[in-house]
């Protein structure tokens, strides 16, 4: 069915002439079934009951010339559900055929229930409702042309064919609206079955760069940290090796332990993602066992206050302290040159605070940090909202405070 342009809304247009919804195209054999009905119905009438072999063989001639029209053409241009010059001519063509059938015989216009449904599909809407006129008062002027009626029957006639003319363009708007509505919904669905399979692909492209980014935090956090201490370690060993034999087997002997712990980290990186020394320690001896480690291999004096350590933290959280942990002591390798470095763990009823602090170098805590270590641990840390702060200056030493809840 053809729907008016009113029908459709601004900001979902749909056009005038593809209002045929996949549900009406799916039923569209009862319209067959109904024409059928009507066709067979009304050239029964005609064939039995209309006197006249001309005005009976004439109009089952334009009747049959119709249905013929709709069954070789007519049909395959509705279900195409899309104006052009064809439908017109078949608009035209079953109108005609209709008028002359009524004119014939005032007993074809009964077949009425089947031509008006087939102008509504194929021709546009006030064009059909123009035709809804004519093929309803047609019959009725034959008829006022062949009788005498009285002043009060001739009103009493033209009343009633103006309210069945009122109600059948009435009913042809309506329907109109309703196949128009009908696509504007089957359009909103398709919209939204687009947006939801292009929410699934951002969801799935966004899943993925957050799992590439853990992952290069936990490389960056583990591995790299791992390999710069292996490559300071064998520098050391190198440039001691005719020096003082005992320092370069201490030397390696770091090395080796750190080689070794990088090894477990690949390998729980690939197997769970979960730290390894996590899995050995809880969270206030793994990174004592860090900071020893760099007292050790800078020959510096360290500190650490880790307070009551018997409580219970959730993996996400002692996976942030630890990875902070690593991050501020592989900065104070790399950058601080210290004479002595404090690690402080501590607890409240609801947050944890680790603090790493050291006496070196320090930097300009106010500019915007160039690598991915203290990025990766600001965003890791603010995931599980808690908060990094880093307090230095050239030349005053280096404080990381992380603040994280229970």
């Amino acid at each position: 069915m053809r729907a008016g342009a009113g029908a459709v809304p601004a900001d979902l247009p749909v056009d005038e002439h593809r209002s045929l919804t996949e549900a009406w195209r799916r039923w569209y054999g009862l319209w067959d079934a109904l024409f059928a009905l009507v066709f067979a119905g009304v050239g029964w009438l005609l064939a039995t009951q209309t006197p006249g072999t001309v005005e009976r063989v004439g109009a089952l001639s334009a009747l049959g010339c119709a249905a013929l029209a709709y069954l070789v053409v007519g049909r395959r241009l509705i279900l195409r559900d899309r104006l052009g010059r064809d439908s017109w001519l078949f608009g035209g063509f079953i109108l005609a055929a209709y008028v002359v059938a009524v004119a014939l015989t005032p007993d074809a216009g009964f077949v009425l229930f089947a031509i008006l449904p087939m102008l509504y599909m194929s021709i546009p809407t006030v064009a059909a409702s123009l035709a809804t006129a004519v093929a309803i008062l047609l019959p009725v002027f034959s008829t006022l042309l062949g009788s005498r009626l009285s002043a009060d029957e001739l009103r009493t006639t033209l009343m009633q064919s103006g309210f069945m003319v009122l109600f059948a363009i009435f009913a042809g708007f309506w329907l109109n609206r309703v196949a128009a509505q009908s696509q504007q919904r089957k359009e909103l669905i398709d919209q939204l079955a687009a947006s939801r399979a292009e929410v699934s692909r951002l969801s799935h492209e966004s899943g993925v760069a957050a799992e590439r980014e853990r992952l290069a935090a936990e490389i960056h956090d583990t591995l790299a940290q791992g390999f710069a201490s292996i490559v300071t370690l064998a520098q050391a060993a190198e440039s001691a090796v005719e020096v003082d034999s005992t320092r370069v087997r201490e030397r390696l002997g770091l090395l080796a332990d750190t080689a070794r712990e990088n090894l477990a980290e690949s390998r729980a990186l690939v197997a769970a993602l979960t730290p390894q020394v996590l899995a050995e320690h809880q969270v206030a001896a793994a990174l004592r066992r860090q900071l020893d480690a760099l007292g050790t291999e800078l020959g510096i004096p360290v500190v650490a206050e880790l307070g009551d350590t018997q409580y219970e933290l959730a993996t996400n959280t002692e996976v942030v302290l630890l990875r902070a942990g690593q991050e501020a002591l592989s900065n104070i390798r790399k950058h601080a040159r210290p004479s002595t470095v404090q690690l402080r763990l501590t607890h409240t009823e609801s947050t944890v605070l680790l603090s790493v602090a050291d006496d070196g170098a320090g930097f300009d805590a106010d500019r915007p940090s160039a690598g991915y270590g203290l990025p990766g641990i600001r965003a890791r840390v603010a995931q599980i909202g808690g908060q990094l702060r880093v307090h230095s200056s050239p030349g005053q030493g280096t404080e990381l405070e992380v603040e994280v809840p229970r």
